[in-house]
């Protein structure tokens, strides 16, 4: 009897981590977060800019146009999976006073960034969106001049480390 009841709560146990560590809610809608947030989780390091329809920088003649390149800027989202979003900008504007003005408030440029992509869980992200609005908060917040255009030079999904 002994014999037929060990093997029985074996397989019992290990049925139980199964489904506690594959098939637990918790662990589910993460999946589901996770996959619907990206493709592919890989970190990938792009050196180019992501291609968008860059309309508005080619406004302003080439002598005419300055750009401020921001170092790549690590953003929380509203995701609770632990994703988080490295994030390169660069920022098209007309030649004058704004370049001294953004290097005085880039720590304000780079929290207004992390503010826009605070409350979004990273499936729910539209660039053309999102640039539109950092765009439309930047000129709202700067005073010697307007930001043309901005173009994303680093756009990276980052998972949550494994502890």
């Amino acid at each position: 009897m002994l014999k037929f009841l060990l093997p029985g709560l074996l397989l019992l146990v290990i049925l139980g981590l199964f489904i506690r560590n594959n098939l637990h809610q918790r662990v589910a809608v993460s999946y589901e977060t996770v996959k619907s947030a990206a493709p592919s989780l890989e970190k990938k390091k792009r050196t180019e800019t992501i291609p968008l329809p860059d309309t508005l920088s080619r406004t302003l003649p080439a002598g005419q146009r300055a750009e401020y390149v921001l170092a790549p800027i690590h953003c929380r989202t509203a995701d609770t999976s632990g994703l988080s979003l490295l994030i390169g900008l660069r920022l098209v504007f007309e030649k004058g006073p704004l370049s001294a003005e953004m290097a005085d408030k880039e720590d304000n440029i780079i929290r207004l960034v992390k503010f826009v992509f605070s409350d979004k869980v990273p499936a729910q992200i539209d660039i053309p969106r999102v640039r539109s609005e950092i765009l439309g908060r930047l000129n709202a917040f700067l005073t010697s001049g307007k930001v043309v255009d901005i173009l994303f030079t680093t756009f990276d999904i980052i998972p949550k480390a494994a502890p």
